[in-house]
């Protein structure tokens, strides 16, 4: 889980929880929390937590460590560019309401 993850490479690198709080401006009952898989940070702080402990940003949110060869934002423009306006307008749309 993501709180496992994100104890392991806080301990790593060598950071106490609380000097670990203001790196990543979070409170330590929200540390607590992640830590103990009881919530899960947003993408942004878990990429900030990866970047911060130098780990792998995919490994960090999935747990994978088998590095992906595949350039996703060249797939993602084919694909895009490939899809009328309706259906530009659904992918729009569905990117607007998940952006929290």
């Amino acid at each position: 889980m993501i709180g496992n993850r994100i104890k392991e490479c806080r301990e790593s690198a060598g950071f106490t929880q609380d000097e670990f709080c203001i790196k990543i401006e979070k409170s330590k009952s929200t540390l607590l929390n992640y830590e103990k898989n009881e919530s899960d940070p947003s993408v942004k702080t878990a990429i900030l937590i990866a970047e911060i402990c130098d780990v792998d940003k995919m490994w960090l949110l999935t747990g994978d460590k088998e590095e992906c060869n595949i350039n996703y934002k060249d797939e993602i423009i084919k694909t895009l560019e490939n899809l009328n306006e309706n259906d530009l307008k659904s992918v729009y749309h569905f990117a607007k309401s998940k952006e929290n």
